[in-house]
């Protein structure tokens, strides 16, 4: 089962020792559900992970890097800056839990971390230079692909230590790491200069704090990974060392519910770890599995409710109402979930395209679509009547401007619900539904019913019918209509979807979402990738590629419809391929990896690298009311 609602998200990764290893199966899930971790924030075993996959580890490296024995990181601590030596050394001949007082009273721990360290630079230049000679020095923030933040304690002054991608680009990610895993008594506390560092889960092990500092452009859904125990009484300490293991856990998990408190727009994923100590580095390996498969258990729950949960929450995680991009998802929403009518006051019609395909699946369901609108004389406006008369809307365009702008679904029924669009102090939607609204939707279907009497509906009202373009059709309108594609050689080909690289910084979710009814639609109708309808001026097209010199596949339309196929696994796509263009690509390549899916639009020039318009090539103005 897929997301519908995380597709680009922050992961954040609590602390819990050993118990961190659920993480591995969580993040398995989260891979299978096509959630897309955009940066990372981690505390002690969480910032494993989050380094992990802030430097793009797949699902199957981070299980198969997270298999290394925890014992292996007890390296005995550090004497050199001891200062009562002779004292240490009478404590560790005095057995084994006065050695390990004698540790943590002379050492300040029983072990050192130092081999926390060695293992995550090690694992990170291993991944991030494979085919090649890692750089001297260890790995640093800037050499992530992806934002990170990771937290520790710095008891020198009492307060919190924080680096990120932003903020300490050229500081080492295995040194942050192994700072922010040192859990204090039980490893000694870090040493930079005179600073001493201890794990990060005693100033928050879920610090939410710290989003601002990934410096993500969007506000993007956040998804919170708690590890949970059983909650069963624990036993009386009987010696020192018995109440440090039980405060360690308290120290850990204290502040997490202040730091969800904090924070709006969270979703949290428990994950139950059972009586697992988060200090037993001696753990058995059955023990691992099972908090392996916890993990992964835990992702596939919330995927399951995910709906409910966000539902339940209050809110997404943007205020959608204050952009244009917004208004028209909600708008496509509503339609969706039509049962009967839609009715729309349609003002210049200049939203009907990017809520086309929302009409079509409506009309296609037998929805009767009845839509009042402004009267002009622009050729958009002319298309986009054309277009919603082609798939069975009725149409009465009005003499004089209307001031109402909203669509109403099952206006006649005790369930119709409205978005209005109001204008002032800035435009933004509101809800309207029954019973809550009735005098507001009597207004409007009175409001509705008088303009509709009072005029001569356009349009045949029939059920449209989605009908396959020709390949020629396609090839020759490219040739024809793009004159840089004259002489080229162009042909349909089912390509390697892993092999098309986009050109694209950003994603619309508005358009991603659209996709997706799109490709359900061609299913549906049995069609692979292209469509039109009659009368209708605007086209479905495949993804456009072209070849370049050096063997790439560049996309250079129907980057949402490629990324949508990578989301459903799929291998090969049918696409059109133009060789021997001599004509350079409009802008720099880009990688999947750093493409962000955005709630609004762009222009051109914020969505592509060192964009150049003279090269652009118009694809979508060529299909434009073309004779099929």
């Amino acid at each position: 089962m897929k997301t519908n609602f995380f597709e680009q998200s922050i992961g954040i990764f609590e602390g819990g020792g050993v118990k961190g290893a659920a993480f591995g199966g969580a993040y398995k899930a989260c891979t299978e559900a096509k959630i897309n971790f955009i940066g990372n924030i981690g505390t002690s075993a969480g910032s494993i992970v989050a380094a992990l996959i802030s430097a793009g580890f797949k699902s199957d490296e981070l299980l198969e890097a997270m298999k290394k024995p925890f014992s292996d990181f007890l390296k005995k601590p550090d004497t050199s800056k001891i200062s009562h030596k002779l004292k240490y050394k009478i404590s560790q001949s005095l057995g084994a839990n006065l050695d390990k007082i004698g540790s943590i009273n002379y050492a300040l721990g029983m072990y050192s971390s130092e081999e926390i360290e060695v293992w995550i630079d090690e694992i990170l230049k291993s991944h991030l230079y494979k085919n090649t000679s890692a750089p001297a020095g260890p790995i640093t923030f800037s050499q992530l692909p992806k934002s990170l933040v990771i937290l520790a304690t710095n008891i020198s002054t009492g307060s919190f230590k924080c680096w990120s991608t932003k903020s300490t680009p050229d500081a080492s990610v295995a040194f942050a790491v192994r700072c922010s895993c040192s859990i204090p008594f039980f490893f000694q506390p870090v040493q930079e200069n005179k600073t001493l560092y201890v794990d990060g889960g005693i100033i928050a092990n879920l610090p939410l704090f710290l989003i601002r500092e990934l410096a993500l452009e969007n506000q993007n859904p956040i998804l919170c990974f708690r590890l949970i125990e059983n909650n069963i009484e624990k036993k009386d300490p009987k010696t020192g060392i018995d109440l440090i293991k039980l405060l360690i856990p308290s120290l850990l998990n204290g502040t997490t519910e202040i730091q969800l408190n904090m924070q709006k727009y969270r979703q949290v994923i428990d994950i139950p770890t059972g009586n697992i100590s988060s200090i037993n580095f001696n753990i058995a390996n059955t023990e691992i599995q099972q908090l392996v498969a916890n993990g992964e258990q835990a992702v596939k729950e919330f995927i399951l409710n995910e709906q409910k949960l966000v539902a339940k929450f209050g809110d997404d995680s943007v205020d959608l109402k204050s952009f244009r991009e917004g208004l028209l998802e909600q708008t496509a929403s509503l339609i969706n979930s039509s049962t009967s009518t839609v009715t729309i006051f349609g003002g210049d019609l200049s939203w009907l395209k990017e809520t086309f395909i929302a009409l079509l699946d409506a009309s296609l369901r037998g929805i009767t679509i009845n839509i009042i609108c402004e009267n002009n004389a622009s050729q958009k406006y002319i298309d986009s009547i054309n277009a919603a008369k082609s798939i069975g809307a009725h149409v009465v365009k009005l003499k004089d401007n209307a001031l109402l702008k909203g669509t109403c679904i099952d206006i006649d029924s005790s369930t119709a619900t409205m978005i209005a669009i109001e204008e002032q102090p800035f435009s933004h939607g509101r809800l309207y539904s029954l019973p809550n609204d009735s005098g507001f939707i009597r207004l409007i279907r009175d409001t509705f019913n008088i303009k509709w009497s009072s005029s001569t509906p356009e349009g045949h009202g029939q059920k449209p019918k989605l009908l396959p373009i020709s390949e020629e059709t396609v090839i020759n309108t490219l040739k024809t209509k793009i004159p840089m594609y004259r002489e080229c050689h162009i042909y349909s080909e089912l390509v390697e979807v892993d092999k098309l690289i986009p050109l694209n910084k950003y994603l619309e979710r508005l358009k991603l979402n659209r996709v997706k009814q799109l490709e359900k639609l061609l299913s549906k109708s049995n069609l692979s990738n292209s469509a039109y309808i009659e009368s209708c001026p605007w086209v479905i097209l495949p993804p456009i590629i072209e070849k370049l010199n050096n063997g790439e596949l560049v996309i250079i339309d129907g980057t949402h419809r490629v990324y949508n196929a990578r989301q459903n696994d799929l291998k090969h796509l049918k696409a059109i391929v133009i060789e021997n263009n001599k004509v350079e690509i409009p802008s720099k390549t880009n990688s999947w990896e750093k493409v962000v899916i955005k709630f609004e639009k762009k222009s051109r020039e914020e969505r592509y690298i060192d964009y150049d318009e003279s090269l652009f090539r118009p694809i979508e103005a060529a299909f434009n009311n073309i004779n099929i």
